[in-house]
């Protein structure tokens, strides 16, 4: 890149795949947009394996894989998907084949948090999503406002998988958020991201407002996306939509594009709810998460689902800034507040 620091935004590094597609001459573009299975299945770099979708591993955002360890590598994709989702899915694979071959797209993931694992899952679903609807049919598509029912009219109309529909839409968030996926029971299929936001894992439950958008009620309002962690995202606005039985939700940190008041209303962090069965109580914990379980420990006794009891003796949550202390960071042993918060 001309020595200029590498750069972590996962659209940039999926153009530098693509360039690197065209420069090399390895496919046409144009024939990858138009059908990427048959185009794939004729390249000699490349083999597509039909497989069952429980062998899958979960690690990637998109029921898919890629096989390197074996010449030519292997894109091994779910057979149980719809035509537009094996594309997505195809082109996902492939963006993953590729990274291999462009230096800075390999230095800017080396040199993100964990190896760039969560980036690269972006970049490959930005790549996906960028050779199956360029940009003058998302503007014809979507229109000035991205809403829950702007991104199933997009879904509805295009010839791509809902998944590259939700990338899409995401780019053309007004601020830091998410476009959602979410199954009847409330799972987030799929989440596509914008801005410097948490990666949420495929097959993870939410709850509130967006569990009321799967069930098929229409919600505008406040809400947090929950991890696969159990933690929460800070408070996002959020709209819902459902149609022909697909889900969406679009959460935003702020400017939302369907209006309305845009003044917070929660004033701290959200805890996170959890059933002790040792203390046969529910609790509301403010700890991290077990690295082991990635359960909450109880407040009360510290063991999680692990069994393990994970905090120290006295430990305590402070009555302004929330968290849960040892009993160095209080002044006295029947203090409250903790001494940063003095």
């Amino acid at each position: 890149m001309n020595g200029q620091p590498v750069t972590a935004d996962p659209r940039v590094l999926a153009q530098l795949l693509l360039a690197h597609v065209h420069d090399a001459g390895l496919l046409s573009l144009e024939n990858l947009s138009s059908d990427p299975v048959a185009t794939l299945e004729a390249s000699p770099a490349v083999r597509i394996t039909w497989v069952e979708p429980v062998s899958l591993p979960a690690t990637c955002s998109i029921a898919a894989a890629c096989d390197k360890s074996c010449k030519p590598a292997r894109l091994l994709i779910s057979k149980d998907t719809s035509i537009g989702r094996r594309r997505f899915s195809v082109l996902h694979e492939y963006a993953h084949l590729l990274r291999d071959s462009v230096p800075d797209v390999l230095e800017a993931l080396f040199t993100s948090a964990n190896a760039g694992e969560a980036l690269e899952e972006r970049m490959c679903d930005e790549f996906a999503s960028a050779v199956l609807l360029p940009d003058a049919l998302l503007e014809s598509a979507l229109g000035p406002s991205i809403t829950a029912r702007a991104v199933l009219s997009l879904i509805a109309s295009a010839p791509a998988s809902a998944e590259a529909c939700a990338v899409a839409a995401a780019r053309k968030l007004p601020a830091p958020g998410y476009v959602m996926l979410l199954s009847p029971d409330g799972i987030a299929t799929f989440t596509a991201h914008n801005g410097d936001v948490y990666y949420v894992r495929r097959g993870t439950a939410q709850n509130g407002l967006l569990r009321r958008a799967a069930s098929g009620s229409p919600i505008r309002g406040r809400e947090q996306a929950r991890y696969s962690t159990g933690n929460r995202s800070q408070e996002m606005f959020a709209d819902g939509a459902t149609e022909n039985g697909r889900t969406i939700a679009v959460l935003v940190t702020d400017s939302p594009p369907w209006g309305g008041l845009t003044v917070g209303s929660k004033h701290g962090p959200e805890g996170t709810d959890g059933y002790c069965g040792n203390c046969a109580q529910e609790f509301t914990a403010f700890a991290r998460t077990c690295d082991t379980c990635e359960q909450t420990p109880c407040p009360r006794c510290g063991q999680c689902a692990c069994e393990t009891p994970k905090g120290a003796d006295g430990e305590r949550k402070c009555d302004r800034c929330y968290l849960l202390l040892p009993p160095a960071a209080y002044s006295k042993s029947n203090s409250t507040i903790c001494k940063e918060c003095l």
